[in-house]
C-alpha cells in the first residue's frame, strides 16, 4: 500500500480527516476529507510524494491554489487552503476545496444526446461568466473541457455549475503585466508537460487520421514517449526562471486547445474562447469538432476549418450556429470578445419571439394599471375620433346634406387615423422609459406623472421622428384600404377588369404598401434609440435600421402582429360605417358604431402595451446578440425614480471592476509594445 492508500483515515495538519479517496491521476490524488473545526466535508488534493522534488510541479500547484483563490465567483469551486505538511517523514503538498455534489459535465455527455438548447444555454452560460470573471481577474485557464465543469444539483431542479483546475492557468500581475512568452519553436520537437490534464489528453487516443499519418509519425512517437513517461511519475523537468511556460511547450488537452496554444504562442483570453467553442460544439453536435490522435488534433486545430456545426443540429438556428462556428476561427480576433459577450450572444440568439411575448407579458401583468392608465390618456384623440364617428352617422340619417357629411367624414377621419398614431407615439414615448425603468429599478414603484416626465425630457427629439412614421403609417393604411375596397367592389360585382390601368393601379398600390411596411420594420425600434442612446431624426433611423437588420426575423415576428392591427382597425370602422349607412334605423346606424367604437378601442387601449413592451424588449434582444449586457445597455439611462443606495453602490463597484480590468489591459499592452 503506497502513501496515498495510507492516508485514508488519517489527520493532515491536525485539521483534516481523510474519509476516503476520490480519484487518483498523474500527479497525485483528492480525497474526501472533514474538516474538524467545522465538521464541514472538504475536498483534498494531494500530489503525490515521488513529484515533491520536481520545482515545477509544486510550483504550478501553488498556482492552482492561487489563480482558485483570487476568483471569488458562484461559478467557480472554492478554494479554502493551501499548505505543506509531513506524514510518514514525506513532505506533501495539499490543496483544499469545497466539496461539491453532482458529477463532471462528460459525465453527461457521455450518456446524453441531442441535449435541449434551453439547457446548454443555461450551462454554458454559467461556465462562461465563471471564465470571464477569471480574465477580468487576468487568469487565463488554458485547460477548459467538460471535465472540468462541475454540475451540482440546486433545488430548483437545475444545476449548478462550478469550474474546476486552475493549474494550468496564466495569471497576470495587474499591478505588473507579465512579459510576453517568446516566441514558439517548430512543434515537432515540443513535449507535452506532466499534469492531470496532459495525462487525460494522451490517454483519450481515438483511431489514427490516416491524412496526418506519415506527417506526424515522428512527431506522435515523442509525444507518446511524453505521456508513458508521465504516467510512469519519473521523469524531471526544467523549470524557466520565473515563469512556469517553456518556449514552445504544448499546454492544455488536444481535444480543447486553440490553434495559437497547439503552436505555443503566447495567449490570451481569445485562447479560452476557442476552448468554449469546441465546449459549446460538443454539447450541440453531440460529437467533438476533431478527433484523432495527438498530433494529428494539434494539426487539425491549426489549420483545418471546423465542420459546419448546422450539418449535424439541422433544428438550431442559423444565428447561433454562425456564433459557435465564430469561436472556432483560427485567427483570434474573429472570435467572441469576451466570455460574457460569447454567453449574452448565445442565450440573445437561442430565444425566439415566443420569449419576448413571455417577458413582455408577465411584466405587463406585474404593472398592469399603470400601463392601462397610460394607454388610456394616449388614446383619448382616438376617443374623439368615435365620438365625431356618432355625430357622423346621425347627420347622414337626420341632416342629408353631403357638404355637413364630407366634413364630418373628413374630420373623423383625420382625428381616427392621427389620434390612432399619437396613441401610438406616446405609448411608445411613455412605455419605453418605463420599462428601462422597472429592469434598472425593479423594487420601485412606477407612476404615471413619471413616466410622462421621462417623455417630456425627449419629447424635442422624439417627436419630429414620431411624425416622420405616423405619416408613413397613414399611407399604408391608406394603400391597403384602397386595395382591399378595390377587390371587394370588383368581387361584389362578379367581374374582374382587363384593362392594363387596373394591374398598373394594383401593382402600385401594393408597392407603396411594401415599401411603408418595409420602411416601418426597419424603424421599428426608433423610440428605444431615442430615449437610450440620445440620438434623433435621420441618425436614429439609421440606428433602428441596424438593430432591426441583426434580429430581423425576430422584427418580423412581433411588427407583423402590430401591422395587422393597423389594417384591421380601420376595416372594421369602414364596415361598421357601411352597415350603419345602408340600415335604415337611426338607432341601430348608431348601436353599430357605438358597440364597434368600444369593442375596438378597449381592444386597442389593452393590446397596445403590450406590443410596446415587446418592441422595448427586441431593442434590449438587438444588442444582446452582438454580446452587450443588459447591464451595459443601460449603464447610461437615467432612470425617473431615484436608484437606491444599495444599488448605486453596487454599479460602482461593478463599474470600478470594470475599469480596473481595462486599465489593466491598456497597461499591459503599452508594456509589451515597449519591450518589443
Amino acid at each position: 500500500m503506497n502513501i496515498l492508500e495510507r492516508l485514508i483515515g488519517q489527520t493532515v495538519d491536525e485539521k483534516y480527516r481523510f474519509e476516503q479517496k476520490l480519484g487518483q491521476g498523474g500527479m497525485g490524488a483528492v480525497y474526501k476529507a472533514t474538516h474538524l473545526g467545522t465538521s464541514r466535508p472538504v475536498a483534498v488534493k494531494v500530489i503525490s510524494p515521488q513529484l515533491m522534488s520536481n520545482t515545477e510541479f509544486v510550483e504550478r500547484f501553488r498556482r492552482e491554489a492561487e489563480a482558485a483563490g483570487k476568483l471569488r465567483h458562484p461559478n467557480v469551486v472554492d478554494v479554502t487552503d493551501f499548505g505543506f505538511t509531513n506524514f510518514e517523514n514525506q513532505r506533501l503538498a495539499y490543496l483544499v476545496m469545497e466539496f461539491l455534489d453532482g458529477c463532471p459535465l462528460s459525465d453527461v455527455l457521455k450518456e446524453e444526446t441531442e441535449l435541449p438548447l434551453s439547457w446548454v444555454v443555461d450551462i454554458f452560460e454559467q461556465v462562461c461568466l465563471a471564465v470571464d470573471r477569471a480574465h477580468k481577474q487576468g487568469i487565463i485557464h488554458r485547460d477548459l473541457k467538460p471535465e472540468n465543469i462541475w454540475l451540482e444539483p440546486n433545488e430548483r431542479g437545475g444545476y449548478t455549475v462550478k469550474v474546476l483546475d486552475f493549474g494550468l492557468a496564466k495569471l497576470g500581475d495587474k499591478s505588473k503585466p507579465s512579459l510576453p512568452e517568446q516566441q514558439p519553436v517548430n512543434t515537432s520537437t515540443v513535449d507535452l508537460p506532466l499534469n492531470d490534464s496532459d495525462e487525460v489528453a494522451t490517454a483519450v487516443q481515438l483511431p489514427k487520421n490516416s491524412s496526418h499519418s506519415d506527417l506526424f509519425a515522428e512527431n506522435e512517437t515523442k509525444v507518446q514517449q511524453a505521456a508513458n513517461t508521465a504516467k510512469q511519475e519519473s521523469v524531471n523537468t526544467e523549470v524557466l526562471e520565473g515563469g512556469l511556460t517553456r518556449v514552445g511547450t504544448i499546454l492544455g488537452t488536444p481535444l480543447y486547445m486553440s490553434p495559437e496554444q497547439c503552436e505555443g504562442k503566447s495567449l490570451d483570453i481569445r485562447s479560452d474562447i476557442y476552448s468554449l467553442g469546441v465546449i459549446a460544439y460538443q454539447l450541440l453536435a453531440d460529437k467533438l469538432p476533431f478527433n484523432g490522435s495527438a498530433m494529428s488534433l494539434i494539426a487539425q486545430h491549426i489549420s483545418t476549418p471546423a465542420p459546419n456545426l448546422g450539418d449535424e443540429r439541422s433544428d438550431i438556428s442559423k444565428d447561433v450556429v454562425a456564433l459557435v462556428m465564430s469561436a472556432l476561427e483560427k485567427e483570434p480576433s474573429k472570435r467572441p470578445s469576451s466570455a460574457a459577450a460569447f454567453a449574452n450572444a448565445l442565450r440573445a440568439r437561442s430565444e425566439g419571439a415566443g420569449t419576448i411575448f413571455r417577458q413582455a407579458f408577465t411584466l405587463y401583468s406585474e404593472h398592469f394599471s399603470t400601463f392601462i392608465k397610460i394607454a388610456f390618456i394616449a388614446f383619448i384623440p382616438a376617443l374623439m375620433g368615435t365620438f365625431l364617428s356618432l355625430l357622423q352617422v346621425i347627420s347622414m340619417k337626420l341632416l342629408p346634406n353631403p357638404k355637413i357629411t364630407i366634413f364630418l367624414i373628413a374630420l373623423g377621419s383625420i382625428f381616427g387615423i392621427f389620434g390612432l398614431m399619437a396613441a401610438q407615439a406616446v405609448n411608445s414615448g411613455v412605455t419605453v422609459p418605463l420599462v428601462a425603468q422597472l429592469l434598472l429599478t425593479p423594487l420601485k414603484p412606477v407612476n404615471v406623472h413619471s413616466a410622462f416626465r421621462a417623455l417630456r425630457k425627449e419629447l424635442r427629439n422624439f417627436l419630429p421622428t414620431a411624425f416622420i412614421l405616423s405619416f408613413v403609417t397613414i399611407i399604408f393604411i391608406f394603400a391597403t384600404q384602397t386595395l382591399f375596397w378595390t377587390l371587394v367592389r370588383l368581387i361584389s360585382n362578379n367581374r374582374l377588369p382587363t384593362s392594363l390601368s387596373f394591374y398598373t393601379f394594383t401593382i402600385t398600390v401594393l408597392t407603396i404598401a411594401f415599401l411603408s411596411t418595409l420602411f416601418l420594420k426597419n424603424s421599428y425600434v426608433y423610440a428605444p434609440v431615442i430615449f437610450l442612446e440620445k440620438l434623433k431624426g435621420i441618425a436614429a433611423l439609421k440606428r433602428s435600421y441596424k438593430l432591426t437588420k441583426r434580429v430581423s426575423k425576430l422584427t418580423l415576428q412581433i411588427f407583423l402582429p402590430q401591422q395587422l392591427l393597423f389594417i384591421i382597425y380601420p376595416l372594421i370602422f369602414s364596415i361598421a360605417f357601411r352597415e350603419a349607412n345602408m340600415t335604415p334605423s337611426l338607432f341601430r346606424a348608431v348601436l353599430i358604431i357605438l358597440f364597434t367604437s368600444v369593442v375596438v378601442r378597449a381592444i386597442e387601449i389593452v393590446l397596445n402595451p403590450l406590443l410596446v413592451i415587446c418592441l422595448a424588449l427586441l431593442y434590449y434582444r438587438s444588442r444582446q446578440v452582438d454580446g452587450e449586457t443588459l447591464r451595459e445597455i443601460l449603464s447610461s439611462y437615467e432612470p425617473e425614480a431615484q436608484i437606491s443606495n444599495w444599488q448605486q453602490n453596487m454599479r460602482e463597484q461593478i463599474r470600478q471592476k470594470s475599469m480596473s480590468s481595462q486599465s489593466s489591459k491598456v497597461s499591459g499592452t503599452v508594456q509589451k509594445k515597449s519591450i518589443g
